[in-house]
Formats: structure tokens, sequence, C-alpha cells
């Protein structure tokens, strides 16, 4: 056989081999994207589309950048993937009808970017086996995986309420730097998205309440009673902790017998200097003793507790 002949007979083999794990790994990650569509919500899987689409940009920028592209590639993947793909999962679930702009859209890019995969690598030798992978992973998983998540069929998922702006990014874009009106509802939005994630990460990373409290004040108020203890103890605002039942005041500060109070089938019953009282507040000296709350006797038993 001839050089030729055998390079090619090599070649083909790897499209073989590399068409076999992409099937494969199709079949797998449909799998798990499936069994995941069952049990998220809605904005569960919009934030998953969006973290693809973020993902597949920053591996092809790399791609790129190591010269593995030629150099034109970089502008066709950054229309392709914000206009397109970023554009879709931003209005997911909203389905569109077949002859819609957006569906033209949608798919015009998509073959649009599998021809540029064909002719865009700068040695196709050296992909090789890589290629059928890469086209899968970077061009037709993410539109796959949003048709999948579409409640196409469904009359009473699609007529459900949603937040969703379904308008084309570029009109949303235009909107925003001629309308004072947008621009404002814009940043309002972003505002109450910020202040929504800082108080996830103040009540589920622990030491994070006090950096919240700290960059968005305002937010203090909102968080439960744990978080709040540890920003004010982090930032010095706690002296110490309450007397414990049963433990004699500071000599000179008063005793205050805090009344039993129901909330929530829960109530007060701490001693609490009315130093601290009238030095800190009643939000501070409540918040201090949370962790202290007891179990209620019944609505009406006419039970009191004496001054000690």
């Amino acid at each position: 056989h001839s050089p030729s002949h055998a390079a090619m007979i090599d070649l083909a083999a790897q499209v073989i081999l590399g068409v076999m794990m992409t099937i494969i790994g199709m079949a797998l990650a449909f799998y798990f994207w499936v069994t995941f569509l069952d049990e998220g919500s809605t904005n569960t899987v919009r934030l998953t589309l969006m973290a693809m689409v973020g993902l597949v940009t920053v591996w092809e920028w790399a791609l790129w950048y190591a010269e593995v592209f030629k150099p034109w590639m970089l502008s066709l993947i950054l229309i392709t993937n914000v206009w397109a793909y970023l554009d879709a999962a931003l209005r997911y679930p909203v389905v569109h009808d077949v002859p819609s702009f957006f569906a033209g859209k949608l798919t015009s890019c998509v073959l649009l970017k599998t021809v540029a995969y064909v002719l865009g690598f700068a040695n196709l030798k050296t992909v090789g086996v890589w290629v059928p992978a890469l086209v899968f992973m970077n061009v037709w998983c993410m539109p796959l995986c949003y048709l999948l998540g579409l409640p196409i069929g469904d009359q009473r998922a699609q007529c459900m309420k949603h937040d969703v702006v379904n308008e084309d990014m570029l009109l949303q874009a235009g909107k925003l730097l001629l309308d004072t009106r947008e621009r404002n509802q814009f940043v309002l939005a972003c505002t109450r998205a910020t202040d929504k994630w800082a108080l996830r990460c103040a009540v589920g990373v622990p030491g994070m309440a006090q950096a919240v409290c700290a960059l968005r004040p305002h937010l203090r108020r909102k968080m439960p009673s744990e978080q709040m203890i540890e920003a004010d103890r982090g930032g010095g605002g706690l002296q110490g902790t309450a007397p414990a039942r049963g433990e004699a005041l500071a000599p000179g500060a008063q005793g205050l017998q805090l009344s039993r109070r129901h909330t929530d089938g829960r109530c007060l019953g701490d001693s609490v200097a009315a130093d601290d009282v009238r030095s800190r507040g009643w939000p501070r000296v409540s918040a201090e003793v949370v962790g202290r709350f007891k179990k209620c006797a019944p609505e009406g038993a006419g039970s009191t507790r004496g001054t000690g």
C-alpha cells in the first residue's frame, strides 16, 4: 500500500472510533439530562443551560488560544454562543413555533457553527479522533438539551406563569440603550438578583454572613437569626453572650425578666441585663437569646414567670 492510502485508512479508523465514542457519550449525557429534568425546577434548568453555555465558551476560547482553531473562529464562536445559545437559555421554557424568527435563528447558528468546525481547525489531522466529540460537545449538546427540556405538547406547562422576557437579545439591548425606564428596571432586577444570591451565600456558606452584611447592610434584617448572631459577633456588635439560665448577673447590672411571649410555639424566658437592652436595643438582645428558646405552655394556661 502507498503511504497516502495508509494515511487515509488510519484517518478513517480514527473517525469511526470518534463517532462511536461520541454516540456513547451522547447516550450517557442525555440519560443524565432527562433524569435531571424530572427532578429540577424551571429556574434550575435555566441556570444549568446558562452554565453550559459559559463552560463551552471558555473551552472554545482555550482551544482558540492554543491555536487549535483558525483565528477567525473566535468571532463566530462568540456570536453563536451569545446571540443564539445564551438567548435560548435566558428565554427557557418559552416554546416557539417552528416558523418563528427564534427557531430560524437557532437552527441557522447551529448549522453555521457545524460547518465552521469542519473548516475551522488549524490542522485537522492533529485533532483526528476528537473531531466528532468536539462537534457534539461544543455545537449540538446545548441545543439538544434545550429542546429536550422544553414542555412541547404540554399545554398546562406552557400556560404556567414565568418571569422570562420573551424578546430577542438584540431588541432588549436596544431598549436598554434608548429607554431610561428600561434601564432603571434592569438595574432594579440586577439588584434584587444580587441580594437573593447574597442571602443564599450568607445562609449556606459558613462565615459569609459577616461579609454579606458589610457589603449589603440592608440584608441584615432579612437573615435568619443564626446568621444575624454570626454577623454581629464577627462585626464586634456582641461583647459577650447573655447569662445562662440560673447564672447570676454581673455586679451592678439590673436584672430584667423578659415576659413569656408566644411566637411560633416558642417563648423567651431568660434573664438579660437591662444595661445591654438600653445600650444595644431589643433586636440584638432578642437575637442574642434566640439560641436559648424553650417550649412554652399552651395559650391560656395562665402561668407566668417570676422575677427571680
